[in-house]
């Protein structure tokens, strides 16, 4: 890449990835009016590349053709050139990606589009190599065919592209029948038949996590008692653990694996999909009791409160899969650097413990480390006890993780983007729940408290994403969707009515902004937006759930919450509107699905009251010895003057009883109140078929 003086108005821009190409000798813009507009001045198409910043592809194709002067002097002379970052508009990725899958039955990025000056699609398509090669199509050849007709037979292309636009009308939904809850069962049986029993997980190659798929077939399998299901989803988790998918030195998972063992990954970190695996383990752990599912949490947290949060509070968009020019140099290692590090007297145990070989595992010889043996394995490969190699392994392991951070690391996106910080700040605040780790809440309470400071508009408002002091671009169905739900998990974590509050707030608001005209129809964009060639709506789950889902997930715990049944009405019209989807499409639905489960488990509302909040602890650390994945505990004292939370002790009897007393709530019945742990602890058992587990207080 040039790094001289900008060459371009990307210079301009405060995305990291329009930044990377701001030395590029194509003429790159933003997306703007004044960019169509200048297309329509010149009568020239529009070149329309869409990416991201971690993405390798996306470099692949900036090295053989943005950095080149021939592909540049023919996109400078025929086209209007404009970049755009899809983490930053989701919509404009969202749009145009459907018109390259309805095209050419295939999607992903970077995404290439031509446009005619009124932002109308004539082609679609992915990466191209600057000249044909492999019986791939190159740039050259398709810009100067397209400009070439465009001068030819411009009426032609215009009608072509009118037809193309047409087919992508805006659809308010379709009116369905309630699903009931068969869906659900249904749903999960449908997903678990793609289980693959020898390596785990529920898809082919390219093996993607997918943490709101598992999460779903966990609560599923433990709400029915199916163990069989549970076997596949604690196979699966395991098997993700001692892939290679999984940073076994710094902790977090890559973005997936390019195979089906779960070993060679896309070396590529994103904050999402750290969020939602980190949701899985730490329920995995509340619902099992087993410790490796604590570890993996606590791993994944680790590497996000280390390399992904700021020092402001919130966290990073993601971390690239390349340094050095090369995909995952960062993280592999050559069998003699290794063996060299490792020592002596237990380095082949070592090898053996990590899968590495003297002929590796990936490019070049190099080996991406994995869990190829157990801990006992590898013991008495050196012949030493267990106890005594996993000391051995622990000092090993740091010593490694020293070396490899003295490496050139991959680029860090250090965008703060407002739906994934919901997502990152739920999980968290879960984790800190199912762990007892005070300092997760407490990173969770930093992001919420930075949001509000910093990615706010106006009260009720939210922009998209914030760097380096500045915020920009409105808010997305999915920011104030994803940030509700943080914020409930926040509330159920800390018990904080503000969060309430907030969350609350946000749902009205996102039902104000993008409800379509049929009950439980949503759009992505707000109705007060740019006009762009069609409004958006997502209705299936993606690398993130759809945020219809979520916002119905919210709307269920609400109305359990609250007792409101406003909030299950629009719950209730998102279902409906989903039903055949759910039906047909349950890998696609998985979230929904879940919400689904959820509003027929019904949220269980165990209200406490004390003098002083303090005197409730016993209680509240009973109640989290049990994986209630559906329940909330509201608390009340004394001490506390929250309007908010008094609407819902409306027994009377709750606040005459003398000291600390719980009362749980289900559906249109309360239980009586107890005091006694040995009470409360008799009455959950009616809740959940686990036996609880104390937690690992411990930070």
């Amino acid at each position: 890449m040039n790094h001289k003086n900008p060459t371009n108005r990307l210079a301009e821009s405060n995305s990291p990835y329009l930044l990377q190409h701001a030395h590029n000798p194509v003429n790159w813009q933003e997306w703007s009016g004044e960019a169509f507009a200048s297309a329509k001045e010149l009568n020239r198409l529009v070149f329309l590349s869409i990416g991201y910043s971690t993405c390798h592809w996306c470099h692949v194709m900036e090295h053989e053709s943005f950095e080149d002067e021939e592909v540049a002097a023919l996109i400078n002379s025929a086209y209007i050139a404009i970049k755009v970052d899809r983490e930053q508009r989701p919509d404009i990725d969202q749009i145009y990606m459907d018109v390259c899958q309805a095209l050419t039955g295939s999607g992903g990025w970077p995404l290439t589009i031509i446009l005619t000056p009124d932002q109308k699609p004539l082609f679609a398509g992915t990466y191209f190599p600057k000249r044909q090669k492999h019986g791939r199509p190159g740039l050259i050849e398709i810009l100067s065919a397209l400009a070439a007709e465009w001068r030819l037979n411009q009426q032609k292309l215009k009608d072509s592209a009118q037809k193309i636009a047409e087919h992508f009308t805006e659809n308010d939904g379709f009116a369905c029948s309630f699903p009931d809850e068969s869906i659900v069962t249904k749903g999960a049986e449908a997903i678990a038949d793609g289980y693959d029993r020898r390596y785990g997980g529920f898809t082919d190659a390219p093996k993607f996590p997918m943490g709101h798929m598992l999460e779903l077939l966990l609560n599923h399998a433990i709400s029915k008692g199916d163990g069989e299901l549970l076997n596949k989803v604690e196979h699966s988790l395991l098997a993700m653990y001692r892939g290679g998918i999984f940073d076994h030195l710094g902790g977090g998972f890559c973005r997936y694996s390019t195979d089906e063992r779960w070993l060679v990954p896309h070396f590529e970190k994103m904050l999402y999909d750290n969020a939602l695996l980190l949701r899985c383990y730490a329920s995995a752990y509340r619902a099992t009791g087993k410790a490796v599912y604590r570890e993996v949490a606590e791993a994944i947290s680790a590497y996000v409160l280390r390399d992904l949060e700021n020092p402001q509070g919130g966290f990073y968009a993601a971390e690239d899969a390349d340094s050095e020019g090369h995909e995952g140099r960062f993280y592999v290692f050559a069998y003699d650097e290794f063996m060299r590090l490792a020592g002596e007297d237990a380095g082949k145990a070592c090898a053996g413990y990590f899968g590495v070989t003297p002929a590796g595992n990936f490019e070049d010889g190099l080996n991406v480390l994995h869990l190829s043996q157990s801990l006992e394995e590898s013991a008495a490969a050196c012949g030493m006890s267990a106890d005594d190699f996993a000391q051995k392994l622990a000092d090993f392991r740091q010593r490694l993780f020293t070396y490899r951070s003295q490496r050139t690391r991959p680029l860090l996106d250090d965008k703060i983007i407002t739906s994934w910080n919901g997502l990152m700040l739920g999980a968290l605040a879960l984790a800190g729940r199912y762990l007892g780790r005070a300092d997760l809440i407490d990173s969770a309470r930093r992001a919420a408290v930075f949001v509000r400071k910093n990615l706010e508009s106006s009260p009720g408002r939210l922009l998209r994403c914030w760097r380096r002091g500045k915020a920009e671009i409105d808010g997305f169905f999915e920011d104030y969707s994803f940030l509700a739900h943080g914020l409930l998990e926040l509330f159920r974590s800390d018990y904080n009515p503000e969060w309430l509050k907030w969350s609350v707030e946000l749902q009205e608001q996102a039902v104000a902004l993008f409800a379509g005209r049929l009950p439980g129809s949503y759009y992505e964009t707000p109705h007060d937006g740019e006009k762009l060639l069609f409004r958006p709506r997502n209705v299936t789950d993606g690398a993130v759930p759809s945020a219809r889902s979520i916002l119905a997930d919210n709307s269920v715990l609400l109305a359990g919450i609250t007792g409101d049944n406003r909030h299950l009405d629009i719950a209730t019209a998102i279902f409906t509107d989903g039903a055949n989807l759910m039906l047909r499409a349950p890998t696609a639905t998985a979230a929904m699905l879940n919400a689904l489960r959820r509003y027929y488990q019904y949220p269980l509302r165990l209200l406490i009251h004390a003098e002083k909040l303090a005197d409730a602890e016993p209680l509240v650390e009973t109640i989290e010895e049990f994986y209630l994945p559906d329940s909330v505990v509201v608390l009340s004292s004394g001490e506390s003057s929250e309007q908010i939370l008094r609407p819902l002790l409306t027994d009377a009897e709750l606040l005459s009883v003398p000291g600390p007393v719980v009362q749980i709530c289900h559906k249109d019945r309360c239980l009586r109140p107890v005091t006694s742990k040995a009470e409360l602890l008799k009455t959950l058992h009616q809740f959940s078929s686990q036996t609880p587990a104390k937690p690992n207080k411990s930070a």
